[in-house]
């Protein structure tokens, strides 16, 4: 089960940098065509906002899982272990529960969505949206492992650094 776990934080972590390169691709592409050809392609500014949209969702549970979001510590450096671990939690809990709220929303948005085409792609826009949900539950999945974990991201994921390797797989 961790061995699972481990490649799914993985593959989410490899899809937000396919996201950014493939973004970073298309963008010098329009500009290189702007320039060269006098008319870029419209669909290259479209599809880049989409994977800026899918990059910056995908990223989030992964920072949080590794608690890399932004925080202001000017007091809680300064409270008692305990209640600094009991606010921790506190805040893990209402994460996750914006996680899921979030999802759900999301959900009844995509069958919007599902009713509207994007201009240039010509795609159905649940392909845009459903990043909303997928990264709402996810948020939720890894604030329930921050919880579970006593709320220390250190012991919430294994791919940290400074945290031990994955588990190997049994021979």
């Amino acid at each position: 089960m961790a061995r699972a776990r481990h490649w799914i934080w993985r593959l989410l972590e490899n899809a937000a940098a396919l996201a950014l390169g493939l973004m970073a691709l298309l963008v010098i592409y329009q500009v290189a065509a702007r320039y060269l050809f006098g008319r870029p392609p419209s669909w290259t500014e479209e599809f880049a906002r989409y994977l800026q949209v899918w990059l910056v969702l995908l990223a989030a549970p992964v920072c949080l899982r590794r608690g890399m979001h932004l925080a202001v510590d000017l007091l809680t450096p300064r409270l008692p272990r305990r209640l600094r671990s009991a606010l921790r939690a506190t805040i893990h809990v209402l994460v996750g529960l914006f996680g899921l709220v979030f999802a759900v929303q999301a959900v009844l948005l995509l069958r919007i969505a599902a009713l509207q085409t994007s201009p240039a792609l010509g795609i159905s826009m649940v392909w845009p949206y459903l990043a909303l949900p997928l990264s709402g539950l996810l948020v939720a999945v890894a604030a329930a492992r921050l919880i579970a974990a006593g709320a220390d991201p250190a012991h919430a994921d294994p791919a940290r650094p400074d945290t031990d390797p994955p588990p190997e797989a049994p021979p």
